[in-house]
């Protein structure tokens, strides 16, 4: 398949929604010569930190002369990205390679009588195999949607589970309640496996020590509480942690916990009690896009993937920090499936003024009804057609040195932002 033959392929495959459970992913690994079985694979679930906490242990195994890939989604920037080597995202033409292989596998099993894998199932697999072919010393996958029944979860006997924060999201799926939550993300952690997991609410600690302890799995812990935050500005932000103050690029208060996380993984990874120095400066050049990133100046323009409760609590956190003395102005969208009421609610009142979009998603919800909650807790609120129109009104009305523009929301249009201020 080409290019556009590969699009077309998977947006097949999308029409068959999202489908939890592994007895496809199983049989479609299975027809690829089981993939997922190659390397020492690193995979990461939690609700809020799975991206950053990915990018620290990426890029510091890079630097220390490791080759890395990593399977991430959803897409912020552009399809490819989901599929790294290196840090670098696939090509289209070994994106169409890899897919063909997948569709011939696809085509078998539908072939023998059983139902097509889904578009998330497909990618997973892809990943599997290019992590697989390009020999990789190290694969990180991260988790769609839970844990238990993600497709990722395909692997066996990963060289070592990472749980993230977990808060309330996609309850829908996953459950009503923290534990139940919990018991989904922790279904990640396999026989006699290691497990490094953020130390967070007792109720979610409790669930991720019985199953570590049920599968013989041996549990490290990492405590954000131990490290501080020196200072945080635009610029970036300085952590201490380990015995080692540590300016880093990333910015925001999740951070620290994201930082620490990785600190610890790292060093179950490598073996070591102490990182290097040179994992440290590694840690401290860490780039994620879409996380309290500052992409303008002049005015001051911050994007954020602020999606749940908990992640608009600690955005609220870091605008206290960085932002005090700015007059913030935000631009929202956010998916309908989302607590749309809690997001805004923690946000918006720090705001001047609000402009709402709806994101480019079938779950978007739409910029009249976003008007409306938003209209609760921030004075000025208005609709904009575009993020375009949003992003240029911004620019047009707010040029003063303490004004500061923050686009915040759902992941899938915030490069829509970056595509407006670049042009």
């Amino acid at each position: 398949m080409n290019y556009d033959e590969t699009l077309e392929f998977l947006e097949k495959a999308r029409t068959k929604g999202s489908i939890l459970g592994m007895e496809s992913i199983m049989r479609l690994c299975k027809e690829l010569g089981n993939p997922e079985k190659y390397g020492k694979v690193i995979h990461i679930a939690g609700t809020n930190g799975k991206g950053s906490t990915g990018a620290f242990i990426e890029h510091a195994l890079c630097s220390l002369g490791y080759k890395v890939g990593r399977f991430t989604s959803p897409a912020v920037f552009m399809y490819e990205e989901m599929w790294k080597i290196n840090e670098e995202p696939i090509s289209r033409e070994r994106l169409s390679s890899l897919m063909t292989k997948v569709k011939e596998a696809c085509d078998r099993i539908e072939g023998n009588g059983f139902p097509g894998p889904t578009v998330f199932e497909i990618e997973t697999a892809a990943a599997y195999l290019y992590m697989k072919e390009e020999e990789c010393d190290y694969s990180l996958i991260e988790v769609g949607c839970g844990g238990l029944t993600d497709a990722t979860n395909v692997v066996e006997k990963p060289f070592l589970s990472v749980i993230t924060s977990i808060s309330m999201d996609h309850m829908a799926f996953l459950g009503d309640t923290l534990e139940e939550i919990a018991s989904m993300k922790a279904g990640i952690i396999k026989k006699n496996c290691p497990v490094v997991s953020l130390y967070q609410k007792e109720c979610v600690n409790a669930v991720i020590e019985k199953t570590a302890s049920d599968n013989d799995s041996k549990l490290h812990y990492a405590h954000s509480e131990e490290a501080s935050i020196i200072e945080m500005s635009p610029k970036g932000m300085t952590i201490s942690y380990d015995g080692v103050e540590n300016k880093l690029d990333l910015i925001g208060v999740c951070q620290k916990e994201n930082y620490v996380l990785a600190v610890e993984a790292l060093k179950v990874i490598l073996g070591e009690d102490k990182l290097s120095d040179r994992a440290f400066m590694a840690l401290s050049k860490t780039k994620w896009p879409g996380r309290f990133e500052v992409i303008a100046d002049n005015p001051l323009t911050i994007i954020d993937g602020c999606h749940n409760e908990d992640a608009a609590v600690k955005l609220r956190s870091t605008m206290e920090e960085v932002l005090k003395g700015y007059n913030i102005h935000a631009i929202a969208g956010i998916l309908k499936d989302k607590e749309v009421d809690k997001i805004v609610g923690e946000v918006l009142p720090l705001c001047k003024s609000c402009i709402c979009v709806t994101p480019p998603n079938d779950r978007g919800l739409s910029k009249e009804e976003l008007a409306s909650i938003c209209g609760d807790y921030c004075k000025s609120v208005e609709i904009a057609d575009t993020m375009h129109d949003a992003v240029m009104l911004c620019r047009r009305r707010y040029r003063e040195n303490n004004d500061a523009v923050l686009v915040f929301g759902s992941l899938s249009y915030l490069y829509d932002a970056i595509l407006t201020l670049s042009t």
